[in-house]
């Protein structure tokens, strides 16, 4: 089954949205060995009085485990081991308990004090397990780091939120779905509560799901009597006294044993038939005992001296007053709902979950009435129901996942990609954190696209300078590196080129074409240095896989794709962007914005002092005979010019400083356009730059490298990012669209890579980052000389 990138980023951020409507249920511990408790399970330790359903071991108070790797046997009123029965006794403060807040504890962080770690990111001194909400920790994983532990949470989850949703409702498609990681294992089904899970550490769900789906429920052949006589020396449910529980099968102790009703077992039994049975009712089933601990649990046992229809009333209130309640948003809204049904009290919230819940405590704490008391788990709240974006997780100071997950930092999936302003330096902003998971997301879509592996290895990814790589065990395309599919090939088993027709073409146009020289190369197509293949000539690929031939990078991909002359520059991501600062900065080459996109700066913009503009000698368009680059002062008595407006400036690298100028979107030209009208330019008869020897608009466009002098050298180092007339487009007539494209940036760094290194753009290798402004005459020397694979001097 193929995956796409997009899937498992989905995948990923969906376990993250599970709710806590649900409380926690005991399981068989498979860690040591020891007698049960009186209503426990098989477990640590021996046999304590008091037994029942919800006791749970506690650890050592130095949050420590004993050098035979067990733990210590539960306090007086608890079970026999991590799920053994009864009420536990008073809570022991370990130091597990101070790593109790979501907020600000992950899974490693957890594990490391040797403490439990919770699906639902709980921290807390025992293993009890939640439905859908396993736990991790050290004696269920020995010998494995808390690192690797971390690691298997975090494929559980993908795993299991997989198989719920591809898997779905329903049985055959369920038991169809392979695995992600290992397409030889397939999901499991719960029959009990019609759900697809992952099995193994998701037994505790309860009970273990089946890899085969049960027969269609046959009605008898032998019709039920109409009325069967109850025998007098026992008692029957009528008078509050449960009824023999009926045989059961095999399976789980919390499995069927109460399933004996009509049409199929608990899926269909109601509180009342379970009841009357004999059996407990929790959470829409039918069990032999209250199987899902800390969970509303209704039998005559609880519900002593009540009747069947007075219970299950009970059950019917409770039902309601959690629907009322799990309404409410926030703490405020919670605690002024007032329940139903006779229940005098008003909703309370559980901080730990942001989640409004009918009151008391559960394994997820307690709930509060007064919102005075807690901190809110702001990112959960920055969820709101699964619909956050990046921004509003961010904002929140929290981890984002994509597609609506954020939680509290991104140590909470080892494995999964995740965006924080906690990655980057503190002048980091949320838009920067979000455009990396926009690229990234763009990413995958551009590598999920591909079908095969040859197809994949030449797909290049948005950041312009890698291919994408291909998952055998999956058999999907993917970013690149290593993770939940396995990790990445950059090579397939069998990747021959096409065979060279003499007249250039394919044998079959399907297969790319191998070449030497773009010469080789059908029109529209290049050939790529590093693959030794003709691809079309777009932007994402020339930046990419640059042509053979030692090609300057250009604007040429961006007119083949649609953009007029001087419009758009190729990025590094392999986009065409219009000229601006904020492009510049973020998507020209390296060597002269020094913009890192993994530590990304963000630029301060604001409008520029005319006089101060002037003074500087800014200059963005000129009327006359030649262009004046910006800090070049053009002779007043033959030309007249427009001075840029706006600055914009950065540090990126610390020590660096860029700046950029520009004008902005609502200038008006209109006083310039008046001087010049008014001025007796003369004509150009002397100067080489104008034909018919008339004055014309010159367009500024301009990128500078300037390296400080070091020690020996007497002036700073310049490197132009165009040269010449290559800085500059042209008009007779003002074209204002030129006027808004007029663009100077300058960077300043002692450690600058130097202009046509590999660091111009990532995955240049080592080609000039030149590219220029031109006219027509210049586009067709330039395509000359992509053609016959040699650098003109295209001016």
């Amino acid at each position: 089954m193929k995956v796409s990138g997009v899937q498992l980023v989905a995948v990923v951020a969906a376990n993250l949205l599970l709710l806590f409507l649900e409380s926690a249920v005991s399981q068989t511990a498979n860690v040591t060995t020891g007698g049960p408790g009186p209503g426990g399970d098989p477990g640590q330790g021996g046999p304590v009085p008091g037994g029942g359903a919800n006791a749970t071991a506690v650890r050592p108070q130095n949050g420590t485990i004993p050098a035979n790797g067990t733990l210590p046997p539960p306090p007086a009123g608890g079970g026999g081991g991590i799920s053994g029965g009864g009420i536990s006794g008073p809570e022991v403060a370990t130091p597990c308990s101070a790593l109790a807040d979501p907020t600000t504890v992950d899974c490693l962080t957890c594990l490391e004090a040797n403490c439990t770690w919770h699906n639902d990111g709980i921290c807390n001194n025992a293993c009890t397990f939640i439905p859908g909400n396993p736990c991790y920790d050290q004696p269920l994983f020995p010998g494995e780091s808390a690192q690797a532990i971390c690691s298997i949470h975090a494929r559980d989850s993908v795993e299991r939120e997989h198989c719920m949703e591809v898997g779905g409702g329903f049985c055959p498609t369920c038991v169809a779905t392979p695995f992600l990681a290992d397409p030889n294992k397939t999901c499991v089904w719960y029959q009990g509560r019609q759900e697809c899970r992952i099995g193994g550490r998701d037994c505790f769900f309860p009970g273990c799901g089946s890899d085969t789906c049960p027969p269609t429920p046959v009605p008898a052949d032998t019709p039920v009597p109409a009325e069967t006589p109850v025998p007098a020396e026992t008692p029957g449910p009528s008078d509050g006294t449960p009824v023999p529980v009926p045989a059961g099968g095999d399976g789980d102790p919390g499995d069927i044993d109460c399933a004996a009703f009509p049409a199929g077992g608990e899926a269909v039994a109601t509180c009342q038939t379970c009841l009357e049975a004999g059996c407990s009712w929790t959470i829409d089933n039918c069990y032999s005992f209250c199987a899902v601990a800390d969970a509303p649990c209704y039998n005559q046992e609880n519900f002593e001296g009540q009747s069947v229809v007075d219970i299950c009333t009970a059950f019917t209130t409770d039902q309601e007053n959690s629907r009322i309640c799990s309404a409410a948003q926030d703490c405020g809204s919670c605690a002024d709902i007032a329940q139903t049904g006779g229940v005098n009290k008003t909703c309370e919230w559980y901080p730990g979950s942001s989640y409004c819940g009918t009151g008391g405590c559960t394994l997820i704490g307690c709930g509060e009435t007064d919102c005075n008391n807690f901190t809110q788990n702001v990112c959960l709240t920055a969820e709101a129901g699964g619909d956050a974006t990046c921004t509003d997780c961010v904002d929140a100071g929290c981890a984002f996942f994509g597609t609506g997950a954020c939680y509290i930092n991104c140590e909470v999936l080892q494995d999964a990609q995740c965006y924080s302003s906690e990655a980057g330096v503190d002048a980091v902003t949320t838009s920067d954190v979000c455009m990396s998971y926009e690229i990234n997301l763009q990413n995958s879509q551009i590598c999920e696209a591909a079908s095969d592996c040859e197809s994949c290895l030449t797909t290049v990814k948005s950041d312009g300078n890698t291919t994408c790589e291909w998952y055998p065990t999956a058999g999907t395309c993917g970013r690149g590196g290593c993770g939940l599919l396995g990790c990445g090939e950059t090579t397939c088993e069998e990747m021959t080129p096409a065979p060279i027709q003499d007249d250039g073409a394919a044998v079959n146009a399907s297969i790319p074409i191998a070449c030497n020289t773009t010469a080789q190369c059908p029109e529209l197509e290049f050939c790529a240095s590093k693959s030794g293949y003709c691809i079309p000539m777009n932007c994402s690929n020339w930046i990419a896989d640059v042509p053979a031939g030692n090609i300057s990078y250009s604007e040429a991909p961006c007119l083949i794709e649609g953009a007029e002359i001087g419009e758009a520059f190729c990025g590094y991501d392999g986009s065409c962007y219009p000229y601006n600062c904020e492009n510049w900065y973020k998507f020209g080459p390296v060597a002269f914005t020094g913009y890192d996109v993994n530590n990304p700066v963000n630029l301060t913009c604001a409008e520029l002092d005319p006089k101060e503009s002037a003074e500087k000698n800014l200059n963005s368009v000129v009327f006359g005979c030649r262009p004046y680059q910006p800090g070049s002062k053009a002779p007043e008595a033959k030309t007249w010019t427009f001075f840029f407006n706006y600055e914009c400036k950065s540090t990126p690298r610390g020590s660096d400083e860029f700046k950029c100028y520009e004008n902005l979107p609502t200038t008006d030209y209109r006083d310039f356009l008046g001087d010049v009208a008014r001025i007796n330019q003369g004509s150009c008869d002397r100067e080489i730059y104008t034909e018919n020897e008339q004055p014309l608009y010159w367009y500024i466009v301009q990128g500078r490298q300037i390296r400080p002098p070091k020690e020996g050298e007497d002036q700073n180092e310049v490197i132009n990012y165009k040269q010449g007339r290559a800085n500059t487009a042209s008009s007779t007539s003002f074209d204002q669209s030129e006027a808004e494209r007029t663009m100077y940036a300058v960077l300043t760094s002692d450690d600058a890579p130097p202009a046509g290194s590999a660091s111009d753009f990532p995955g240049a290798d080592g080609n000039s980052a030149a590219f220029s402004r031109m006219g027509l005459g210049r586009l067709a020397c330039l395509w000359l000389s992509v053609v016959a694979s040699i650098l003109f001097f295209c001016y």
